[in-house]
């Protein structure tokens, strides 16, 4: 089974850490292939990830970023604007048109992610007639509408991106992402991006595969009280207790303002990180402060609000940033 991940040496511990849990809880796979797109990590970075992958008798292949940015169709690209930081996402939708000719599929992984579980259920899935296969936002409801799309819509996270590669470049889908960046902008770029352009091209996968911190964090009949989905384009209450019990892939995404390796973080899968990072390469690693500014207020909030009014609040002050995203990218 072939994987992809893109990071720069900020990102890399994070991304070993993933990689170890990846490699933990796959042991019974014939093979594992891991590319890594490699935006400037360093050498000390670049030989742990060797180490991490093959102690496990895996393989890992790097893919220069520079490379990728330097083609000509890359400046067609949006960067992240506004209060987004990872610049240079929009790497891993040029890569898949890189990987060699006998990758049939392969998963994407961003570097917030563990897997939990064995992947090979996930391997079985049949892709034909699908560009790419990926799990439903658990946040975006009122937010379809910024980008054109009905509340019926399904829109999808892209923290996972189980991807059609033969199909992918056969259907020159590169192109018709570079295109199509010429012209839109965009506030999560990739992820908008890779909704609308294949819309109807997306095949659904279950929550499990990319199970996210707020179906942690609240109660089911809190959550679907504050975020409705109407429409009912979502996961039933019921689904998304059956991936709660069978997490294959957690995407552990920003979450008040700081990520598990944030010192003194309330993420909700804080201490799944930490049973994974304890077993990687990167034990060493010293979790520091994210900083100050309003997320030491959204703290203090989530501290002492009822968890369902907190959430209300969340929604909003949410579309707000991602309304403000969208007017940043624009010229």
């Amino acid at each position: 089974m072939d994987f992809l991940y893109q990071c720069d040496d900020k990102y890399a511990p994070f991304t070993g850490v993933s990689i170890y849990s990846l490699l933990e809880n796959n042991t019974g796979l014939d093979r594992i292939r891991i590319f890594v797109i490699d935006d400037s990590i360093s050498e000390e970075n670049r030989n742990r990830l060797k180490k991490c992958v093959e102690s496990f008798h895996r393989e890992l292949v790097f893919i220069d970023g520079s490379s990728l940015m330097n083609e000509a169709d890359a400046k067609e690209m949006q960067e992240y604007k506004g209060t987004r930081k990872n610049t240079h996402s929009f790497l891993k939708m040029l890569a898949f048109s890189e990987l060699p000719d006998d990758v049939d599929r392969v998963l994407y992984l961003d570097s917030d992610t563990l897997v939990l579980g064995s992947l090979e259920p996930l391997y079985n899935v049949i892709l034909d007639g699908f560009i790419i296969g990926m799990v439903l936002d658990s946040l975006v409801d009122e937010k379809k509408m910024l980008i054109g799309f009905d509340r019926s819509d399904p829109y999808y996270n892209s923290g996972v991106i189980y991807v059609n590669v033969r199909e992918w470049k056969a259907g020159k889908c590169r192109k018709r992402i570079t295109e199509h960046s010429k012209d839109h902008t965009y506030g999560t770029v990739d992820q908008d991006l890779l909704n609308v352009v294949f819309k109807g091209e997306i095949y659904t996968l279950t929550a499990q595969y990319n199970f996210q911190p707020h179906h942690i964090a609240y109660n089911d009949k809190d959550y679907f009280s504050v975020i409705t989905h109407k429409e009912g384009c979502y996961y039933s209450p019921n689904e998304i207790r059956d991936a709660r019990n069978d997490i294959r892939i957690m995407h552990f995404f920003r979450y008040l303002g700081e990520q598990p390796w944030h010192k003194g973080n309330l993420h909700p899968c804080n201490d799944y990180f930490d049973e994974y990072l304890r077993k990687s390469p990167w034990s060493d690693y010293e979790k520091k402060d994210a900083g100050k500014g309003i997320f030491v207020i959204e703290k203090g909030l989530y501290r002492i609000m009822p968890r369902r009014l907190f959430l209300r609040m969340f929604m909003a002050l949410f579309t707000l940033k991602l309304k403000k995203d969208i007017r940043a990218g624009r010229p």
